[in-house]
């Protein structure tokens, strides 16, 4: 099993740099069912061209190739239930090397 780590936004390396590496930011939200990878924060979950039925098997994926968890993000809205504590969705991030 893979672990993957969330970005630390306290430390010095996330100091503007204009000579760092590009860096790509994604989202990995969930849908019915489904997990899906947007690349676009306004994409439309149905036609995503990733998916998985489970969550760990994507984040375990997408930290392979590279993508870093940058923070989780819980359900909003009127569906939002308190005893709800699991996360719906995770932005990401990837830096070029």
């Amino acid at each position: 099993m893979i672990s993957y780590s969330v970005y630390n936004q306290d430390s010095s390396d996330s100091c503007i740099n204009f000579h760092a590496p590009q860096r790509r930011y994604a989202w990995l939200e969930q849908e019915g069912n489904m997990w899906h990878f947007l690349t676009n924060l306004f994409s439309d979950p149905a036609k995503s061209t990733r998916r998985w039925f489970n969550k760990q098997r994507a984040l375990e994926e997408l930290t392979r190739e590279g993508w870093t968890v940058l923070y989780p993000y819980p359900e909003l809205g009127s569906k939002q239930r308190s005893v709800r504590h699991s996360a719906c969705g995770y932005g990401l991030m990837w830096i070029e090397q």
